[in-house]
């Protein structure tokens, strides 16, 4: 059995934004290409929000990241 600390790192889209050319992505369809690259934002930054705990797991990140002056 793998240890989850020894697995390979994995990212998802967080949604934040996107910048592409309009004119191959109306042609094709597809934010993917092999021109695509990706902003890596830690795990602190980002906060998904569906319920009032997500609400507050968000203001808790907000006031680490003041206290540690990263914002």
């Amino acid at each position: 059995m793998m240890r989850s600390q020894d697995l390979e790192e994995i990212y998802h889209d967080c949604g934040q934004f996107y910048m592409l050319r309009t004119e191959p992505f109306l042609h094709t369809g597809k934010m993917v290409t092999g021109n695509t690259g990706a902003l890596v934002i830690s795990e602190l930054e980002v906060q998904d929000i569906d319920n009032e705990t997500d609400w507050e797991l968000a203001e808790m990140k907000y006031r680490l990241l003041k206290k540690k002056g990263r914002l």
